[in-house]
């Protein structure tokens, strides 16, 4: 029986990318038979004990972290925690700390799988075997964003936190990434030890029902982050709100940038909390369409001065499964294609990835080759 050490900062029932990733992997590496262990911060011990009863996971905490309490929200104190966060990491950066100290005697797994974001994960875990050659027999660095490379963050990272990155780049057998796009952003001499092993997700968890049209409104989904400049929903906002069309669009999200928007005003826009992955899968079977924003950014490298979908957004692993058709909407607005869906024809569907590539059992088969 193979032992697996899974380091992560979010588990169920946070939602979130990552909280799924480490959940799922977790999960079915215990029905492929291995010995797993995850490690988290700010362990819910009671909560956990529950868990490891019913999925056969144990649980270990990485430590109580301190510094995410500090909540002053004056401007100075705001001021400071942001220059402390483009510096230092902060308050992430306290993860690598408390990883180098509980690390530190623990030996014999076969397989180490550390998941980012946030990277002072990655930073814990080579701090740690400098010191401990017999933690792990190998060990990946699952990344689910770059670090340096980072093509969405409005700031660049300081010059002195290369070194770091190089640093757990040397000390890990393996670097994982969701998607091939992503090998250019780590530093070539690491190029080598690249895999890539997408998001994963256990179909059987999930029973959609067919399709049905309830009325004549046209119900439109989009589920997952905006981020401004990149995935940017104002510009087909702006173009909707011109059309005398009886729709309803809902957004699965918590930033306020639909909030402010004026087509909210008029009923048709709705913005809904995070709901858990299953049902927010059915809650998108039954949509008329899903909307997607691609990750556009400049591409520097291309003597055209192109922009480049940068990644594949593990929402559409979740569109795939809800089998309805996907309008991705690019730098440009298509303004034909938008009526073409609004008035159900679907010619120029987004081509969606085939699911099996998602499949937990493959996902997790991946790792364990490694």
């Amino acid at each position: 029986m193979k032992k697996v050490l899974i380091i992560s900062k979010a588990f169920y029932p946070e939602i979130s990318p990552r909280s799924f990733r480490t959940t799922q992997l977790a999960n079915e590496l215990v029905r492929q038979g291995c010995d797993v262990t995850v490690m988290l911060p700010n362990l819910n011990e009671d909560y956990y004990l529950e868990y490891t009863k019913e999925h056969k996971i144990n649980f270990l905490n990485i430590g109580n972290t301190s510094f995410d309490k500090f909540t002053n929200e004056s401007l100075i104190a705001r001021i400071i925690r942001r220059i402390l966060q483009l510096s230092t990491e902060f308050p992430t950066v306290e993860l690598s700390f408390l990883l180098k100290k509980a690390l530190k005697k623990m030996s014999d797994y076969d397989l180490l799988i550390s998941i980012a974001v946030p990277h002072p994960i990655h930073w814990g875990v080579a701090w740690a075997m400098k010191k401990n050659d017999v933690l792990t027999k190998k060990w990946v660095a699952d990344c689910g964003d770059p670090f340096m490379g980072c093509k969405t963050d409005v700031y660049k990272k300081f010059f002195y936190f290369k070194y770091i990155e190089k640093f757990w780049c040397r000390k890990c057998d393996y670097i994982a990434v969701p998607v091939e796009v992503m090998i250019d952003d780590f530093y070539p001499e690491f190029k080598a030890k690249i895999k890539i092993i997408p998001q994963g997700f256990d179909f059987d968890e999930v029973k959609i029902n067919s399709f049905k049209k309830q009325n004549n409104q046209i119900k439109i989904i989009y589920a997952g982050s905006l981020v401004p400049h990149f995935r940017n929903p104002i510009p087909l906002l702006d173009y909707l709100i011109k059309l005398d069309i009886d729709f309803k669009f809902i957004f699965y999200n918590d930033s306020n940038i639909v909030e402010n928007h004026p087509l909210y005003k008029t009923g048709k826009l709705e913005v809904r909390n995070y709901i858990s992955r299953i049902e927010l899968i059915k809650e998108m079977s039954q949509a008329d369409f899903l909307v997607n924003f691609e990750n556009l950014i400049l591409d520097n490298k291309n003597s055209n001065s192109s922009k480049v979908n940068y990644s594949s957004p593990s929402k559409l692993i979740d569109y795939s499964i809800s089998k309805r058709p996907v309008l991705s909407i690019g730098s440009k607005l298509d303004e034909k294609v938008i009526l073409q869906f609004l008035k159900g024809d679907y010619t120029n569907k987004m081509q969606l990835p085939d699911v099996e590539n998602y499949n937990i059992k493959n996902v997790a088969q991946k790792f364990l080759t490694l």
